[in-house]
């Protein structure tokens, strides 16, 4: 048992530090699919202006795939970060002596 506590807590930190750095990278991206995005949602406003939101929509499709991706991994992580204290917490042995006869 000792092995797989081992293994879970070793896992857990190696999730923690992709999940920050999965975090950031949700930001960068989440910035530019937020700044596409209301470029889309007020093409109008936005073609008056000069912008090409054809180019918009172009970038904005390329990075959702990334973004989706990133999202993906960030929510396995996140959800192995919750999972681990109860998988620790039910992996613990209770001493005989503790146990009510």
């Amino acid at each position: 048992m000792g092995g797989h506590t081992m293994l879970a807590q070793k896992l857990f930190v190696l999730s923690k530090r992709i999940h920050t750095f999965l975090v950031f990278s949700i930001v960068i991206f989440g910035f530019f699919m937020m700044s596409t995005g209301v470029v889309l949602k007020y093409a109008t406003e936005f073609t008056a202006l000069g912008v090409d939101v054809s180019q918009a929509r172009w970038v904005h499709n390329q990075i959702s795939t990334i973004f989706n991706f990133v999202f993906l991994l960030m929510m396995l992580t996140g959800l192995w970060m919750y999972i681990f204290p109860r998988v620790i917490k039910r992996s613990k042995v209770i001493p005989s002596d503790t146990i009510a006869s």
